[in-house]
């Protein structure tokens, strides 16, 4: 053997199970299969088959244009109309390299004299590329831009002829009004527009290969050319569309002012139309918050660049109730930045320190350094603005001093709050140092002595500007981020009272949508609000919108919190939804609305129709006074604009009627809202601004004067709301403030309305997607009404959770999961609507009755039928040759609700009332139900198809007293004690035209309690007081005795039979008989048994035909329930023929 060799060394790693590991470096791997590379490959393949590049004109062009030879993608829809976007939106980039079509053709084809091998570079020298024939191109992509540009142009062309034909028929007009030479003129300029967009010839720059040397190796190459661009195509978001119109507008503004940003504005707002982006169309139509965005948010820098205010999506779905004060709020805190930035002389930052500590000691000059430091404020306001981008830089730091301070403040900022005192104490030497240590080292930057100076006087401005004066001036913090945020939330808590103090200047604020869908005015409520005080007539615009938002700025912790909550409980808001919503909820409630409304609305229809675009500049003063007219003043609706003047019926008219509806609506409800102490007196604050900032005043004689004879000339002002409503003198004149403790009240009641909001909402939500179920429906089709059974369940589950609801807030707001909750102290009323629906007219109740019984009683009562011949075990045939005897009523169902009631006023044991004497009167309902004691007569208000036959008199037999559980009723007047006979249908019942609009009032659950505010709120009750008059309550009217009564007493009728072994034959035309089957039946039972051969003759069969097929229709075919005392087919026909089971 040889001898062993020595083992080398290894790089490997023995495990313990033996195996060895490699440990070797790795080395780098190159992918075999690289798409970038196989890309590139065949990118250079596809050039040596270029021929060169030219144009071609696609809509005048002989040759037809072939795609899909080498890919199948089909033509979609979809992508053209997007292309089509595109076009209209960015123009058509035809000439672009990276959208020039691709041509596949063999180079024989194209004309030998002209040359292709021109660059790209130079555009205006691509050639028009010729053809030798008019064969197809194959064209390798581009369908959806040729298809689109098509399109477009037909679009162009199509509209052109519309527009030429208007505007041949307006220069027919022999003497056009002002309104049809506007339009006259805006017509032809659009003519013009069009015409220019259809001169474009379908130029289009097309890249040629040679389709010989492209095909030579097969169509991987045609293929390649024919894919779509791989890479993902980064676009503009809408955010950055909109900084980027921000940016043009602010150039505009540099170089011509507001009016150049305006005009910028104006020709976005036409381009977003065009392409019907609603979003940006409501966001553009804000002027006044597109102003204050491109003038104080986006200078700022970047720490607004990121902030909600600047995305389409945020500013689209805040923009509906504080948009407008938050505006101006912006506005007014960006102006605050500027005063402080002003260089105008100002003391020194250390002399503003000093008397702030002066007034901190409280030493004799406190009072004096006091009134020194308000000089000095007034001094601010009234500076030059100063550039307040110096604040940029210092803006993300300033936002995390505040999260930081006020981290730990609930409530909101601006109050005189002793803990946002503090906070803000704290707020302020953190800001100052941070400015301190920027600005104070001298020559720090480079900067100069003069900017030195200027910074420290910056800094003594926000020094005192920072500082709490008693009673006149209470700061907020410098306008950061988190500072915006904790104010749009403060707004936005106080919502419903920003609404209806909107209503009180604006009247179209909840109705504009009806007739206006695309308008845009009045989006947000108090930016409506704004704009109706800037379009009062004779008015000092600004210092009136100025004093209007200091009065609800201020109002938002007091008296505008309290009308909040005064809007927000559950009444007011059941309330608030009787406005129409719609068309249809709009013409009803005008249907109903009292005659001397309509009058009122006509007339003032008939005088704004003519005043054309010169607007209320035409109207007399006799006009002014009309009813109605001063929200024709207010609102900012635009009735004067010349289209709505072409159909003044259609455009003009339904928003005059909402008007006055709004009124008449108004009337109702807001008398006992103002007439409150503290916002009585809010409103008239808001008044006495529009009034002492008036221009135009009236002369009069003001006796006592000064002048001669006692009589002088006196300047009067008035001025009202639109509603004509006016505060009671005595709140007017009141001094009522709202205290502390008050204020923390409302606090805590608004936060717990606004909890009771949020269960409301997550409660209405889940019965809503119950709703929406198909199977939850009585029928089939999306406008199938909700069955009766869901609309009870759904109630029933909805007061459920209302008291879970206000279980565990309680438990959560003590921090214990087993506090006692008390159902009549703790459970909080949500008010969530009933759901009402009526019982399904078409639904047999079969839970005590046979299916074919019913059937039988709702078409139509039967008389009496003769018991079946026993023998047979068929039906037994009644004689014709019998006269007949009782007749019964077609009675509806409501009818039969009616008549199942019996009179109180006379009791059902009467003598009058007995069976003998209501045979024997006549006129009468006669007995015609089998019962142990007397039979009820059928109402005698019912209809009644054919004539009753006076039935022959029946002598009187003994009958057999059976127990009664209700004592004084009759069998048949008992009630049947089951749920489904019970149901009460709300009647639908159309109030006459003359009679006066009643706010609707949706019911609540009944098994909720009352509001603690408005605990005899009339809300509550509506359903129950309309519907006692004509509730229709089932089960079904005619007089009837109990299934188990029948069954007994044909129980005992069977064994008494064949005890006795007895029969009684009867003659009949057909000669049979039949046993005797009124021994032992109470003598109601024995009359009809007797008289149902000749009752039945005639009619049996008509009947027994026409209940056969409905019970086997789809909707009643069931199969019928015997009752276990039926022994055999005999009896249980007797059951069929028996009236009234």
């Amino acid at each position: 053997m040889p001898p062993r060799k020595k083992s080398e060394p290894s790089n490997a790693e023995t495990t313990h199970s033996g195996f060895s590991l490699d440990t070797r470096p790795i080395q780098a791997k190159m992918p075999e299969n690289d798409p970038a590379a196989e890309a590139q490959r065949l990118n250079q393949e596809v050039e040596t088959a270029r021929i060169g590049n030219g144009y071609i004109n696609i809509l005048d062009l002989e040759n037809p244009l072939i795609f899909g030879t080498y890919n199948d993608r089909p033509e979609k829809m979809s992508e053209i109309n997007k292309m089509m976007t595109s076009f209209e939106r960015h123009g058509i980039q035809s000439m672009d390299e990276k959208n020039a079509l691709v041509i596949i053709i063999e180079r024989s084809r194209l004309s030998g004299n002209q040359s292709l091998d021109v660059p790209w570079t130079d555009i205006n020298a691509l050639p028009h590329v010729r053809f030798l024939d008019t064969a197809g191109l194959t064209l390798a992509s581009g369908q959806h831009r040729v298809a689109a540009l098509r399109k477009l142009m037909q679009t162009h062309t199509d509209e052109l002829v519309v527009q030429l034909k208007r505007l041949e028929r307006l220069q027919n007009i022999d003497n056009p009004s002002p309104a049809q030479q506007e339009e006259h003129r805006d017509l032809r300029e659009h003519i013009a527009e069009l015409k220019g967009a259809t001169q474009i010839k379908g130029k289009w720059g097309v890249k040629l290969y040679d389709a010989d040397i492209l095909l030579a190796s097969g169509k991987h190459l045609a293929r390649h050319l024919s894919r779509n661009q791989s890479l993902h195509v980064y676009t503009e978001t809408e955010g950055e569309v909109l900084v980027s119109l921000l940016r043009d507008m602010a150039d505009a503004n540099e170089r011509d002012g507001q009016a150049g940003a305006i005009s910028v504005l104006q020709k976005e707002i036409k381009g977003s139309e065009k392409e019907k982006n609603t979003r940006n169309s409501k966001i553009l139509h804000n002027t006044s918050l597109m102003l204050c965005l491109m003038e104080d948010i986006l200078p700022l820098g970047p720490h607004y660049r990121k902030r909600k205010e600047l995305t389409v999506r945020w500013l689209h779905q805040a923009m509906n109730v504080s948009m407008g004060m938050y505006t101006r709020w912006m506005s007014r805190q960006a102006d605050v930045l500027r005063l402080l930035a002003s260089q105008d002389e100002f003391p020194k930052y250390q002399d503003t320190c000093n008397m702030i500590e002066v007034i901190a000691a409280g030493g004799k000059d406190a009072e004096t350094t006091h009134a020194r430091v308000v000089e000095l404020r007034a001094q601010i306001l009234a500076s030059e603005p100063g550039d307040f981008t110096i604040f940029s830089k210092f803006l993300p730091a300033i936002d995390n001093e505040a999260i930081k301070h006020f981290a730990k403040f609930k409530g909101a900022l601006g109050t005189w709050d002793p803990h946002y005192e503090t906070c803000l104490a704290q707020y302020r030497t953190s800001v100052l140092n941070l400015f301190k240590a920027a600005w104070k080292t001298k020559n720090k930057g480079g900067r100069t002595a003069d900017e030195l100076v200027w910074l420290d006087r910056v800094m003594a401005r926000m020094n005192l500007w920072l500082v709490p004066l008693a009673e006149i001036h209470m700061p907020l913090p410098l306008m950061t981020g988190s500072v915006m945020d904790n104010v749009w939330e403060s707004l936005e808590a106080v919502s419903e009272g920003f609404l209806e103090t909107s209503r009180w200047f604006e009247p179209l604020i909840d109705t504009h949508h009806i007739h206006t869908p695309y308008g845009h005015t009045l989006d947000d409520s108090t930016e409506a609000l704004f704009r109706s005080v800037e379009r009062q007539p004779g008015l000092q615009v600004s210092a009136a919108v100025n004093d209007i938002f200091t009065i609800l700025w201020d109002a938002r912790t007091t008296s505008l919190l309290q009308l909040h909550n005064k809007m927000s409980t559950g009444p007011m808001q059941v309330k608030m939804q009787g406005r129409p919503h719609d068309k249809k909820t709009f013409t009803y409630q005008w249907s109903i609305a009292p005659v001397s409304l309509k009058q009122s609305a006509l007339a003032l229809y008939n005088v704004v129709k003519p005043l054309g675009p010169q607007g209320i500049s035409k109207l007399e003063p006799s006009d002014l006074k009309m009813n109605g007219m001063a929200g024709i003043v207010s609102t900012g609706w635009e009735w004067q604009r010349p289209s709505a003047q072409k159909n003044a019926t259609r455009e003009i008219q339904p928003s005059v009627n909402a008007i006055m509806l709004e009124s008449h609506f108004a009337d109702q409800y807001r008398p006992a809202i103002i007439n409150n102490a503290i916002i009585g007196k809010f409103r008239t604050q808001l008044q006495n601004v529009m009034i002492s900032r008036q221009i135009v005043t009236q002369l009069s004689l003001n006796p006592g004067g000064s002048r001669s004879g006692g009589l002088g000339l006196a300047a009067q002002k008035s001025w009202n709301f639109w509603d004509g409503l006016s505060v009671t003198a005595a709140v007017s004149q009141s001094d009522a403030e709202m205290s502390l403790e008050r204020q923390t009240a409302e606090v805590k009641k608004q936060e717990r309305l606004a909890s009771d909001r949020v269960d409301r909402d997550i409660i209405m939500k889940a019965q809503k997607s119950i709703m929406n179920l198909a199977l939850a429906r009585s029928h089939r089709g999306k406008k199938a009404p909700v069955s009766k059974e869901v609309a009870d369940a759904l109630n029933i589950l909805a007061d459920a959770l209302s008291l879970s609801a206000s279980r565990v807030r309680l438990r959560t707001l003590h921090d214990k999961d087993d506090f006692v909750f008390r159902r009549r102290r703790d459970h909080r009323n949500l008010n969530v609507p009933l759901i009402v629906a009526e019982p399904d007219e078409h639904t047999l109740d079969d839970s005590s009755e046979d299916d074919e019984s019913q059937v039988e009683e709702i078409d139509a009562p039967k008389g009496p039928k003769a018991p079946p011949k026993k023998s047979e075990g068929k039906r037994n045939v009644p004689d014709k040759s019998t006269p007949a005897e009782v007749q019964k009523p077609k009675l509806t169902l409501k009818q039969k609700g009616k008549a199942r009631q019996p009179d109180p006023a006379s009791p059902s044991s009467s003598e009058n009332d007995s069976p003998v004497r209501l045979l024997e009167d006549g006129p009468k309902e006669p007995d015609t139900t089998i019962t142990k004691k007397t039979a009820e007569p059928v109402d005698a208000s019912a209809e009644i198809e054919r004539p009753i036959p006076r039935p022959r008199p029946i002598a009187k037999k003994t009958r057999r007293e059976v127990p009664d559980e209700q004592p004084g009723k009759p069998a048949h007047q008992r009630p049947l004690h089951d749920a489904h006979l019970t149901y009460r249908t709300v009647p639908s019942v159309v109030p006459e035209a003359n009679a006066d609009v009643v706010v609707p009032d949706i019911p609540m659950s009944p098994l909720s309690q009352m509001d603690e505010d408005t605990p005899n709120d009339p809300a509550h009750h509506a359903v129950d007081q309309n519907a006692q008059d004509d509730t229709v309550v089932a089960p079904p009217s005619l007089p009837l005795v109990t299934p188990d009564e029948l069954a007994e007493e044909i129980d005992t009728l069977r064994r008494s039979t064949r005890q006795k072994q007895k029969a009684t034959a009867p003659s009949s035309s057909r000669g049979h008989t039949a046993p005797s089957s009124t021994h032992g039946l109470s003598r109601g039972a024995s009359a009809h048994i007797r008289g149902s051969t000749a009752a039945t003759a005639d009619s049996s069969s008509s009947k027994r035909s026409r209940n056969q097929a409905l019970l086997t229709s789809p909707q009643n075919k069931k199969k019928a329930k015997r009752s276990s005392v039926y022994t055999n087919a005999d009896e249980s026909e007797e059951e069929e023929t028996m009236p009234g089971i």
